[in-house]
């Protein structure tokens, strides 16, 4: 896509050159869930949610053998210790599109 920068011509000759361009897709098959906890814990956010409450409790959210109930507590507290992170944000931006909320509470 072309724009009107100064130094989009520049890079361009630059890189037109490269035998590679890798692009670093991040598009992934992901399957269906119903259970919102594995939905949301399920992205790059489950790095940042492994940092706030440990990698093993950050696995066990993703168990939908074990109640939402029971995993809720842990993610609760570890959303709260990531939400402002860039996974964290963009979370909450693709909250708020598809749910109509970033916010995240029992009721």
């Amino acid at each position: 896509m072309r724009t009107p920068s100064k130094t989009f011509d520049p890079i361009r000759k630059a890189i037109a050159d490269y035998p590679i361009v890798d692009c670093h897709e991040l598009m992934t098959v992901r399957e269906k869930t119903t259970d919102v906890i594995k939905l949301l814990s399920s992205s790059y956010l489950a790095s940042d949610l492994g940092s706030a409450i440990g990698m093993t409790a950050a696995e066990r959210l993703q168990d939908v053998k074990l109640p939402v109930e029971e995993r809720y507590p842990d993610f609760e507290r570890a959303f709260a210790a990531c939400r402002f992170t860039g996974y964290g944000s963009s979370v909450r931006r693709a909250m708020r599109k598809l749910f109509g909320s970033d916010e995240i509470s029992r009721v």
